[in-house]
């Protein structure tokens, strides 16, 4: 599990649906939802991310070991 600060949420859904296996936003209840190519769930996160002054704390749970580094290295290079 990932806690990430997004600053460039148009970015952080490309590589994210570029992924394999599912992403899993994780809500403060624990509940989990599979945000990999799930475009309406995306514009939510857009809509919320605008909302915030382009800026939006998720908690995210990725499946796969390389879906995951691709998440990382991303945010890392974002920062």
């Amino acid at each position: 599990m990932m806690k990430l600060n997004i600053i460039n949420m148009e970015s952080f859904l490309k590589t994210v649906n570029q992924c394999v296996g599912a992403v899993y936003l994780v809500s403060q209840g624990g509940q989990k939802r599979d945000i990999n190519e799930s475009y309406r769930i995306q514009a939510e996160l857009l809509e919320k991310f605008e909302k915030n002054h382009r800026f939006l704390p998720i908690t995210v749970e990725v499946s796969n070991p390389k879906d995951y580094m691709n998440i990382v290295c991303h945010y890392v290079a974002a920062c």
